[in-house]
Formats: C-alpha cells, sequence, structure tokens
C-alpha cells in the first residue's frame, strides 16, 4: 500500500471501521488468525473510531500490518506450500523440538494456506534446512 493510499485510509473512518470489524470477524472464522491481546484492543478501538480526527500513520501502518498477518498464502516465493511443508516435514529431525512441533502440526493439519506469521516461520526453517534460498521470501 503507498502513502497516498494510506493518508485515503487513514481520512476514511468508515474504511477503518469496516477493515477492524472484518479482521475482528475473522478469527471467529479462521482458525489460523490468533490477535494477540494488544491486537484484539487495537482492532476493537479502530472499529469504534468516529473520524473526528484521521488516523496517524503509524496506526494506519499497524492496521495494513495486521490486515497483510490475516492473508492467506498458498505459494512462498514462487514454491506450493503444500510441498514446502512436505519437504521441510522430510528434514523435520534436524530442527530443534519447536521446529520440528510447529512441522509436524502443519503436516497433520493438510493446511494447503498459511497466514504471514506461519508463513514466515516455516520460511525461516525451510531456509534452516537449505531447502530454499535466502533470498526466497513471502511475496
Amino acid at each position: 500500500m503507498n502513502h497516498r493510499e494510506m493518508k485515503a485510509l487513514a481520512e476514511n473512518a468508515d474504511s477503518v471501521r469496516s477493515l477492524a470489524g472484518y479482521l475482528l470477524h475473522l478469527q471467529q472464522l479462521d482458525p489460523q488468525v490468533a490477535w494477540s491481546d494488544w491486537e484484539l484492543d487495537f482492532l476493537a478501538n479502530m472499529q469504534a473510531h468516529e473520524g473526528r480526527e484521521p488516523l496517524t500513520m503509524r496506526q494506519v501502518e499497524v492496521l495494513v500490518e495486521l490486515r497483510d498477518a490475516a492473508r492467506t498464502y498458498t505459494r512462498l516465493g514462487g514454491m506450493d506450500v503444500v510441498s514446502l511443508i512436505n519437504d521441510c516435514w522430510l528434514a523435520r529431525f534436524d530442527l530443534d523440538e519447536d521446529g520440528e512441533a510447529f512441522v509436524v502440526g502443519l503436516k497433520a493439519s493438510g493446511a494447503r494456506g498459511l497466514k504471514r506469521r506461519q508463513a514466515l516461520r516455516l520460511l525461516a526453517l525451510a531456509r534452516e534446512l537449505n531447502i530454499v534460498e535466502g533470498y526466497v521470501a513471502v511475496d
């Protein structure tokens, strides 16, 4: 999102309330979305935003970050998520206990897509296992 789009969002209270409400409701619909207490408070505050004053750029940045965190990724750096999970699962014994448990959990869940936070963690583990190059990133 560019600066102009962020400024437009900051000045549009209806859009802010709508996006915040959607993100709050998404947690009930999608088990992969798990907001922290701070994020829940922030989203509730944004949902109640009256619009008398525009949001600060930092508030807009956080709102956009949360929107991006709720996006589902089926491909990471051109690779299919399912294939990447399988490759990491095959090499899981080379990971620490937390990494192994994460990969085993993904494999057992049959996940076909991941939220941004999970995708970033999977990519970090794939780099650690030398499955992907260091420059591969979440698009």
